[in-house]
């Protein structure tokens, strides 16, 4: 079994937020009203027609094949909807026309992380949800720090949809991974990388594991083992990676 340390790729997807009733949604617009790629609906039945309509905008999840291999995952930059698409929910489990457990069961990608809210008395439901894999988390109203709990556990779903789709990507490929993603090391030291420069979005670019970064600014960035390298920067560094880089770099805006 391989394990994965650091993900393929990462980029700032979109979480639905559902909440049912128009007070509900006011309430949890509220408490998240920080989280940038986001979408709100009133009506699960609009959420649901939403997703839907949003799905697979990820392209690699049909453009990856053993054809074009690890070198197609960096062309998702190219892909203008990929922030679209819909990787966690968080929903509220007592809604009209369906609840928040009935909504988790339609959803068209069940790959798409869940976050169910529940009242005290919905607990122990939501707990034997869990325990089945109906859902992915949960948090019961009332609790302190709900607000907090909600955007980490926002933040800690997103991540774990990237690793899990890497490891999807990574078998359907049926090739060994690059030996750095597997590195607890070197999952540090990208993690560091990722603060330090404001990185909101990465790609792994080869067998090599070489990485092309994003910042916040679309300033482009490469990582060569343990060297992190700007594209102004090239020019001084060894000819290989210039080469590499230049090859893989996006050549228009993003």
């Amino acid at each position: 079994m391989i394990n994965i340390l650091v993900p393929i790729c990462s980029f700032p997807a979109t979480t639905a937020l559902v909440a049912g009733t128009p007070r509900a949604l006011a309430s949890l617009s509220a408490e998240i009203s920080e989280l940038s790629a986001s979408q709100f609906f009133e009506s699960p039945f609009d959420a649901l027609e939403a997703i839907t309509e949003n799905r697979h905008r990820i392209s690699h999840d049909f453009d990856v094949s053993e054809h074009s291999g690890i070198a197609a995952i960096h062309q998702e930059v190219y892909n203008p909807e990929r922030f679209r698409e819909t990787t966690s929910v968080v929903v509220n489990y007592d809604m009209a026309g369906m609840n928040g457990l009935e909504f988790c069961e339609r959803l068209p990608n069940k790959a798409i992380k869940k976050f169910l809210i529940v009242e005290p008395t919905e607990e122990k439901l939501a707990a034997t949800a869990l325990s089945k894999g109906s859902i992915d988390r949960y948090v019961v109203t009332g609790e302190p720090f709900v607000e907090s709990q909600i955007r980490n556990g926002i933040d800690q779903l997103q991540r774990q949809y990237f690793h899990e789709m890497s490891n999807t990507v990574i078998q359907m490929l049926s090739i060994e991974p690059p030996q750095n993603i597997q590195d607890p090391d070197f999952a540090v030291f990208l993690k560091d990388v990722l603060t330090q420069y404001n990185i909101v979005e990465f790609y792994l670019l080869d067998q090599a594991g070489r990485f092309l970064l994003l910042d916040s600014d679309a300033t482009m960035y490469c990582i060569h083992g343990d060297v992190i390298v700007q594209q102004e920067e090239l020019n001084d560094f060894n000819q290989q990676a210039v080469l590499s880089f230049n090859a893989f770099a996006p050549a228009g805006p993003i």
